[in-house]
């Protein structure tokens, strides 16, 4: 795709254990678990990123300012199904995020290092989700092309979520899913 925007998408059953550690360059990262979940840490912080069968689709944003270690294991037999959205610090600079609604919320999660935010997907989101994971391949149109713009389409969604939600949690220090919990 373009100079700072990456998607990795997956739809995988784990055939061995493994374990994978890689540094991780500052920037965004929107993760949406369709199936499965990672054992994964960031800068020594537990991900608790994933799904099960009887809960919804969650989307989870993690900021980072600098790099910072990204280990994970995974086991053998593990079904995973995954789209996962990285944007640079520059990509983002140049997104024309000082346009949207919301965007001081927005500005402020991505200058906090290892902020998280957590959402319940939309029925849009998924969907593009699923777009992503079984693009055309009939020629018809770039495949790179055609990921970018559902990338870009989950972005605004993640962006719209976070300067509607985010507001309060920032007020809080409570992320969305500790405020619902509080609530119940």
């Amino acid at each position: 795709l373009r100079t700072g925007l990456n998607v990795h998408t997956s739809d995988t059953v784990t055939l061995q254990d493994i374990a994978t550690t890689i540094e991780q360059p500052p920037g965004l990262t929107l993760m949406l678990f369709l199936d499965g979940g990672v054992d994964a840490t960031i800068g020594g912080v537990p991900l608790n990123v994933g799904r099960h069968e009887d809960e919804p689709v969650r989307g989870v944003m993690i900021s980072r300012t600098r790099p910072d270690r990204f280990v994970r294991h995974a086991r053998k037999g593990d079904r995973l199904r995954k789209v996962i959205v990285t944007m640079s610090p520059q990509w983002l600079a140049e997104s024309g995020i000082d346009d949207i609604a919301g965007r001081e919320t927005v500005r402020a999660f991505c200058n906090t290092h290892l902020a998280r935010f957590d959402w319940i997907a939309s029925p849009a989101m998924i969907a593009i989700a699923e777009q992503m994971l079984h693009p055309p391949h009939d020629g018809s149109y770039p495949e790179s092309l055609y990921l970018e713009s559902r990338a870009l389409d989950l972005v605004a969604e993640a962006f719209a979520a976070l300067a509607s939600e985010g507001r309060e949690a920032l007020r809080t220090g409570l992320s969305p899913v500790e405020q619902r919990r509080l609530q119940a």
